[in-house]
């Protein structure tokens, strides 16, 4: 789907160029996406109550501007869709991912491929562990629970930075 050979994407921003419109529209309308997908992303559950989609896409934003959108977006999401009291564990995880990015965004350990994949995993497993002294009995074992959340975690983060990308 090219438009003149370019992508989308591309010519969007040819034609902002001859237009001379202002970047700040652009990382406008950026933040927006982003916010909008992180509520998305949050409101997707798996299993009745899991939801790790909205985190994994805080951890594939980045620390930067986009991030901080798409945290604001994900945590919304899980207070509407869920309540306060179910949604304030996916938001601790969000915030902690997000943390991660923002401390290690400097280091070269953060551009690894596996990087934050692997940080959003370990949150969603940790959180969730956390969260199972909590929990009452449901119909999955918790254990099976807790390592299907991990798991998409971690291939939700990669995947929605590869298209993103």
């Amino acid at each position: 789907m090219a438009i003149g050979g370019q992508g989308k994407l591309a010519a969007l921003r040819s034609a902002a160029a001859v237009r001379k419109l202002d970047g700040r529209f652009l990382i406008a309308g950026r933040c927006g996406i982003y916010m909008l997908l992180g509520f998305m992303m949050s409101c997707a559950r798996i299993l009745e109550n899991g939801a790790p989609f909205g985190m994994a896409m805080v951890a594939c934003s980045g620390p930067g501007i986009t991030g901080v959108f798409a945290l604001a977006g994900s945590s919304l999401g899980y207070l509407v869709s869920g309540g306060v009291d179910w949604g304030i564990r996916y938001i601790a995880a969000a915030v902690l991912v997000y943390t991660i990015a923002f401390v290690f965004h400097e280091t070269s350990l953060c551009r690894q491929p596996y990087f934050m994949p692997s940080a959003a995993g370990l949150v969603m497993a940790l959180t969730g562990f956390l969260g199972s002294f909590s929990a009452s009995a449901g119909t999955v074992p918790l254990v099976a629970e807790l390592f299907l959340e991990t798991t998409l975690a971690f291939g939700g983060t990669y995947f929605f930075r590869e298209a993103l990308s």
